[in-house]
């Protein structure tokens, strides 16, 4: 069955931003009385925000509220991505301009906030190849949970077979294989260390998509 969309992550897909946002959440657990390291942050990769921060309050003991720290934390996040210099990761937008030449359609599920997904595209000046974004943050359950994945193809119109799923992380690569969607994995050495040995297809650049299009069969 020939795939008619294909839904990217954001952040280590699109983006090599996992480490800014490894460097936010650094920095508001800090301003709340913690001392986090890089790895104590890296496992919650692909989750929602809010979800994250329920980890970290109960991990370091924060007496503050989830909202208090959520609040800190997109405020942070806003102001630093004004100033973060970001482009697409090579062969993404080629990648792009290839499906929508083929007349697949693509959409962005990512576990960010709507809010960040659009500044982002916009920053990147991709959003003219998507047709719809979806926050993990509109969902009941963010990843390893399929709801985002399944909200898409949903919405897409489409049934799970008809789609691929693009993702960089443990957490989302568990929601692809849950939404019982084929997944590509794209190996990001920024985005940590991340198991995704359960996509299937691992590539480390997305030209192998490009010349090899056997994953759109």
């Amino acid at each position: 069955m020939s795939k008619k969309a294909i839904i990217f992550d954001l952040d280590g897909v699109l983006v090599n931003s996992q480490p800014f946002h490894f460097d936010v959440d650094i920095k508001a657990l800090q301003a709340f009385g913690a001392c986090p390291t890089l790895e104590d942050v890296k496992q919650y990769a692909g989750m929602a925000l809010i979800d994250r921060v329920k980890n970290f309050i109960e991990s370091f003991a924060i007496t503050a509220t989830t909202e208090q720290v959520v609040d800190y934390h997109i405020t942070t996040m806003m102001n630093l991505l004004e100033t973060t210099a970001l482009h697409p990761i090579k062969g993404v937008a080629e990648l792009l301009a290839l499906l929508k030449n083929r007349n697949i359609a693509t959409s962005v599920a990512s576990s960010s906030s709507p809010a960040f997904i659009v500044k982002m595209l916009d920053k990147l000046r991709l959003t003219q190849y998507f047709d719809f974004i979806i926050s993990g943050e509109d969902m009941e359950r963010s990843k390893p949970a399929p709801d985002v994945f399944l909200f898409a193809a949903n919405k897409h119109g489409l049934t799970v077979n008809e789609c691929v799923v693009v993702e960089d992380s443990t957490n989302g690569v568990a929601a692809a294989k849950a939404a019982n969607i084929y997944c590509v994995g794209y190996i990001n050495h920024t985005s940590g260390e991340q198991d995704i040995s359960r996509a299937d297809i691992v590539v480390d650049s997305f030209f192998k998509l490009i010349d090899d299009k056997v994953w759109l069969s």
